[in-house]
């Protein structure tokens, strides 16, 4: 069986293919191991905030877990709104 000109073009144009998708697959590992850390903070200075609810929060609240605190203001209408989408984990 004799391969055409265009099926073989098709073979490594596939090959190509897998071998791009294999390459974005480890190098997406790479990136992801990269942003974690293992430390923990420097500080986690004592704090006591109200949240939305009416309810007092303190920094044992949020013990063993992530925690982003955004300051930015709820009725600004022209940088404050566009600010917290900036702020990516």
């Amino acid at each position: 069986m004799s391969l055409t000109s265009a099926q073989k073009f098709l073979w490594v144009l596939a090959g190509v293919a897998s071998l791009a998708f294999v390459w974005f697959l480890l190098w997406s590992d790479y990136r992801a191991d990269r942003a974690r850390t293992d430390t923990d903070p420097a500080f986690v200075a004592a704090f006591e905030l109200t949240d939305h609810q009416g309810v007092v929060r303190t920094e044992e609240d949020f013990s063993g877990r992530w925690m982003l605190v955004f300051f930015g203001f709820s009725n600004c209408p022209d940088v404050c709104p566009t600010t917290l989408p900036d702020d990516t984990v």
